[in-house]
């Protein structure tokens, strides 16, 4: 397994050395290494633009452990380009680890070497932790998560401190990605479904486990409520998902079932940024529910198209429907086309 590891991870450095050597960062990529830098300056989680201005304004856009990943990283290294790149290698080798560890578990030695063989070159997960963005921590705690859950269900001794273990985790995990918490819920539902024992004893685990993630993510939603007034995980990141991916040009024609920044732009007000926002009294509360309130307008006035559209993204998630649009797209946060 060591080998499997060390392998991935040269692929890693070779992929952001060699093939991103001149490719721009994405947006969201200079969000979170910004981010980092703030909290590594000690000016906190505060709107990256207002770094410049001097007047800091708290925000939410995003979860939050990445970014303190990332002023964690920078600390002990660079806040260069190329270094926030590599500080996707560290949660590569855990993806890695666990992949073979939970397939060993699950299935069997050789099943759990192949898997792990699989993720060490799977281009997607290459390209991913190598983009210095969220999904590339949010891998391996979801990998955690799983294995915590399926030693549980197969677990007889033991299983009290395997529940506060995986309480925590899921917690983290949902600071990573706010759309976690349904994976969380749903991990804990085959939990007590498949964990032998009696429904009382069931329920107890399952209590465990909501308890130490609610003791994980509450501090953050209570400052969120304090900081910018929303009672969340994260404002405008799931907010602008939601504008962008149920407007018009990702219900019809070429964009269907993908997702458009120019609908982003459009619900803003004159397009302002976040800083210019708060200076003219918009809250993160105020875009988010903009973008909220667009989205759910236009899901509503076009039902009938939902089960195309939702099918059409699934087939996008599986890179099945037009997949040269896919890499297009993809290639605006920090991957190259080709």
């Amino acid at each position: 397994m060591v080998g499997v590891v060390v392998v991935g991870v040269v692929f890693r450095v070779v992929y952001v050395l060699v093939v991103l050597d001149d490719v721009p960062s994405g947006l969201d990529s200079i969000a979170y290494q910004l981010l980092g830098g703030s909290i590594r300056a000690g000016t906190g989680y505060v709107v990256p633009t207002s770094m410049f201005t001097g007047e800091y304004t708290p925000t939410a856009a995003f979860p939050p452990l990445y970014p303190a990943y990332q002023a964690l990283w920078q600390s002990v290294f660079d806040a260069g380009p190329t270094s926030v790149r590599m500080a996707g290698t560290v949660p590569a080798a855990a993806t890695i680890a666990l992949t073979a560890i939970l397939g060993r578990r699950a299935v069997g030695p050789r099943v759990g070497l192949a898997a792990a063989a699989i993720v060490a070159v799977h281009p997607g997960l290459i390209a991913a932790d190598g983009s210095a963005m969220s999904e590339s921590l949010t891998v391996p705690l979801v990998l955690a998560a799983q294995l915590l859950a399926l030693c549980l269900a197969d677990s007889g001794r033991g299983r009290l401190a395997l529940a506060v273990a995986l309480g925590p985790v899921l917690g983290l995990a949902i600071l990573t990605r706010q759309d976690l918490v349904l994976f969380g819920g749903i991990l804990v539902v085959w939990l007590m479904v498949a964990m032998p024992g009696p429904w009382r004893a069931k329920a107890t685990v399952g209590a465990i486990v909501a308890v130490g993630t609610a003791l994980v993510v509450t501090p953050w939603v209570v400052r969120n409520a304090g900081a910018v007034d929303v009672v969340a995980v994260s404002t405008l990141s799931p907010a602008s998902a939601l504008a962008g991916a149920n407007c018009p040009s990702s219900y019809h024609g070429p964009g269907l079932g993908s997702w458009d920044y120019a609908c982003v732009a459009a619900v803003r007000p004159s397009a302002i940024s976040e800083a210019e926002a708060a200076e003219r009294g918009l809250t993160e509360r105020d875009l988010t529910d903009d973008y909220r309130s667009a989205a759910v307008a236009h899901v509503r006035e076009n039902l009938d198209r939902l089960p195309l559209v939702v099918a059409a993204r699934q087939a996008r998630a599986w890179s099945i429907w037009d997949p040269r649009d896919l890499a297009r797209r993809d290639s605006d946060e920090s991957r190259r086309y080709g």
